[in-house]
């Protein structure tokens, strides 16, 4: 559930944001009024002038499901992924990547050059030896923390295991064989003198579409 509070304040407009907020069901006590809404998916078109009044104010605040949540932004989101929602129940496909073309805050497919702005999914893990580990829980982690504050998890299509078994399907470990993947580094100083250690991998731009089917 999602939940928008805003307190009685000087300005001219409060009890027209007050009127707005009782007719869509918000109640006002104690100088404070709270808004509950349950379809989020529909809630931006239901509540954006009262944002067009409000979203400035001190003291303006929201939730969802009791985790705090930007009152404009979060709603906006939500009715992005509605009208994805819709434009998949015409077409039926959510993408063959994390199974959601909304899931972007981490490369699926590997592809093409390497661009260190962009985030891939091997970059969480860690070198044992001369391989790296890819570390699959950090990355359900990063992809479940991204999906629910982006309001992705409101979508029908939303599945949570699918997501967990994408990951799962994902390479056990990467081995750096300057063919297709080599090892970052990074410069570290001991006593004075500066040093290279192993942080990271990246792939060559020579492996362009080799690993781009992960689906197994």
């Amino acid at each position: 559930m999602y939940i928008l509070t805003f307190h009685n304040n000087s300005s001219k407009r409060f009890p027209e944001a007050l009127n707005f907020a009782l007719e869509i069901g918000g109640k006002y006590e104690n100088g404070i009024v709270t808004v509950r809404l349950t379809n989020l998916l529909s809630a931006y078109a239901e509540i954006r002038v009262i944002f067009g009044i409000i979203q400035n104010w001190k003291g303006t605040t929201a939730t969802y499901n009791g985790k705090v949540v930007h009152p404009y932004q979060f709603l906006l989101q939500a009715h992005w992924i509605g009208d994805c929602y819709e434009d998949r129940l015409i077409d039926n496909n959510c993408g063959d990547g994390w199974n959601c073309f909304k899931i972007d805050n981490l490369r699926y497919h590997i592809k093409g050059d390497y661009y260190p702005s962009h985030k891939y999914w091997y970059n969480y893990g860690m070198f044992k030896g001369n391989k790296w580990i890819i570390d699959k829980a950090k990355i359900t982690a990063v992809l479940l923390k991204y999906s629910n504050e982006k309001a992705i998890d409101l979508c029908p299509f939303f599945d949570e295991t699918k997501l967990k078994q994408k990951v799962l399907n994902l390479p056990l470990f990467i081995i750096p064989d300057n063919r297709t993947f080599e090892i970052v580094y990074k410069e570290d100083y001991i006593q004075g003198e500066k040093i290279l250690t192993k942080n990271n991998i990246k792939h060559l731009s020579r492996l362009k579409n080799k690993l781009h089917t992960l689906d197994a």
